[in-house]
């Protein structure tokens, strides 16, 4: 069996030809990887490098030598990984996960006026556990109380946030609730959750692929009678009429993610999608359905002054949304509705 040697990026495969092209290639980037400060690397053009800190853009003086250099990383990671994907003006967006889950999306210069770009989305190099969310004040006791209770009833979650305000992370964190004997799936286009349930089958449809759809997978995870389903945020009308359907079998203890600002305004996205994806006709039938569906919406977002905060928990009562929780800046805490 090939040894495993750790390394910036996670564990690699000892003697591995190919990934050591892969670190050649992104040696501009190596100590931005490294650095916990850092949340993304933006890559906006060969010369141009940005990252992420406590939500501020920074930009760096690391650069690659050319913009076939960083042609030659994207390709080497495409073809290390796996993917059947080759980058070009036929593929223009690939998307990539790392050995240490961390994922970028790259773009070829025939979409991206400016050049090749590529956006990293770092993992924390510590795990972000109940413990460690609590810690940070992303929610208060009282509220991770509750959230554990739902969980354990198996409720139906629906987290909205902006791009960063911790979605993935709470979603990931509702996962330690799971009872160690259930059997856990998650399907996603680009796997992020990795959670520790031993009992846990990640599935994967890239947006790329020609050999399975994202409804196809679905099929396959109601085969294997998963007693949580765990389903990658909804970004388009065909994901979100695989959770709709989902939902209308009765299946119980599912969550998902999507963006959205407001808990009213997550029902009425999700409701715009898979009427989009359905029919237009059938909006307020959908609607109702979500209604009697869901159990609890969460929305979260980044406050620039207090970092990742659940601002919102509302629960469906009766086929109405009641606001449980709310983040008030005013107070600097969590407010019980």
């Amino acid at each position: 069996m090939t040894g495993m040697r750790d390394s910036i990026i996670g564990l690699l495969p000892e003697g591995d030809q190919l990934w050591s092209v892969v670190m050649n290639n992104m040696a501009p980037l190596l100590d931005l990887y490294a650095d916990s400060r850092n949340e993304e690397i933006m890559v906006v053009r060969y010369n141009l490098i940005f990252v992420r800190q406590s939500g501020k853009n920074i930009k760096t003086n690391a650069q690659f030598d050319s913009e076939d250099h960083l042609f030659r990383l994207i390709h080497s990671l495409t073809k290390t990984l796996g993917n059947d994907i080759k980058f070009g003006e036929a593929q223009p967006v690939v998307d990539i996960a790392f050995p240490d889950h961390s994922r970028a999306n790259c773009t070829h210069k025939s979409i991206s006026p400016r050049g090749h770009a590529m956006t990293i989305r770092l993992t924390s190099k510590t795990p972000l556990t109940s413990a460690g969310l609590l810690e940070r004040s992303m929610f208060n006791q009282e509220i991770l109380d509750y959230l554990k209770m739902h969980m354990e009833k198996k409720s139906i979650f629906l987290i909205g946030g902006e791009m960063g305000s911790g979605k993935t992370s709470l979603l990931r964190m509702l996962s330690e609730f799971i009872d160690v004997h259930e059997r856990v799936i998650s399907v996603e286009d680009t796997h992020e959750l990795f959670i520790k349930q031993e009992n846990y089958e990640p599935l994967v449809c890239p947006r790329a692929s020609k050999a399975i759809t994202f409804a196809g997978l679905m099929e396959i995870v109601l085969r294997k009678m998963p007693d949580r389903l765990l389903c990658g945020e909804i970004r388009n009308p065909q994901v979100a009429k695989v959770f709709y359907e989902m939902l209308s079998i009765g299946h119980r203890g599912i969550a998902t993610t999507m963006h959205a600002e407001t808990a009213q305004g997550a029902l009425e996205r999700l409701t715009d999608l898979v009427s989009d994806a359905v029919s237009v006709s059938r909006w307020e039938t959908i609607y109702k359905d979500l209604k009697r569906s869901l159990d609890i919406i969460i929305i979260t977002a980044y406050h620039p002054m207090y970092g990742r905060r659940i601002m919102q928990i509302a629960e469906m009562c009766e086929g109405e949304l009641i606001d449980k929780f709310r983040f008030d800046p005013k107070i600097s805490g969590f407010v019980k509705c």
